[in-house]
């Protein structure tokens, strides 16, 4: 399934000139960025919280319309895992400030 701009924007894009539509990618891309990433929660087929990220950006084909490019993935094993190696250092930083004879000094 192909999601095609509205018919008036379309039109508004014919009839601008190649200045007109140069300007406006131009700004579009400044406000945007050019990449966005951000996080959402969902819930997986098998009923448990998941964390995907997804990153968007904008393509550009000679004087069409951009295209927005939309990639998710799953990080939800990721963040885990980050979050276990900041746990854990936690207690490695506790261990080495209570037990003196433990100091990497």
């Amino acid at each position: 399934m192909t999601l095609r701009p509205p018919k008036s924007v379309s039109v508004l894009w014919a009839l601008s000139s190649p200045e007109v539509r140069r300007s406006i990618r131009r700004a579009h891309v400044e406000a945007t960025r050019g990449v966005h990433r951000h996080e959402l929660q969902t819930i997986g087929k098998d009923g448990k919280e998941r964390t995907l990220e997804v990153v968007t950006s904008l393509l550009f084909s000679g004087e069409r319309l951009p295209i927005v490019q939309a990639i998710a993935r799953d990080v939800t094993e990721q963040k885990r895992f980050r979050e276990e190696l900041r746990a854990y250092a936690r207690r490695a930083i506790l261990a080495q400030e209570i037990s003196p004879c433990l100091s990497m000094k």
